[in-house]
């Protein structure tokens, strides 16, 4: 497929500049697909989830799930309509989730979490930490496909 890497660098740039990931996940009820605040560092993939929910609950069962995440998305226009279509950056990769239940580990994704929407020194108040979940999901394949 043209534009299509697994450089490290290209995807950990594709996955600096998104503003969200897709996450997709299979239950019982079949295939659920929700858009997720996320950090991306070492190869892991980490979110937060509350402790109940249909999100929640496949994500604990640690089945592999998939994420997308698009960055610098625009549209292409032409004269006639087989010249139109989008610019973008995209990463598109698979993991399987963990639940983070140590405080200083889910403190650490946390802050990981924070930092891709922004620099600063973060404190998490102690009943965030008992009232959230947090997953780290080691990424098992990945790609990115860029088209400029």
């Amino acid at each position: 497929m043209k534009g299509l890497t697994t450089d490290r660098e290209d995807i950990e740039k594709v996955m600096a500049q998104g503003d969200y990931l897709t996450l997709s996940v299979c239950d019982e009820k079949g295939i659920y697909n929700v858009p997720v605040n996320y950090g991306f560092r070492d190869n892991c993939l980490y979110i937060h989830s509350g402790k109940s929910g249909r999100k929640y609950q496949a994500l604990l069962a640690g089945n592999e799930i998939c994420f997308s995440v698009v960055a610098d998305c625009s549209l292409r226009t032409g004269e006639n309509p087989c010249k139109w279509g989008y610019l973008f950056k995209s990463v598109v990769g698979f993991g399987e989730p963990r639940l983070i239940e140590n405080d200083e580990e889910k403190i650490r994704a946390f802050s990981i979490i924070m930092d891709q929407y922004g620099n600063g020194t973060w404190e998490f108040e102690p009943t965030s930490l008992k009232g959230t979940a947090v997953f780290e999901i080691p990424v098992t394949r990945i790609s990115a496909r860029i088209k400029e």
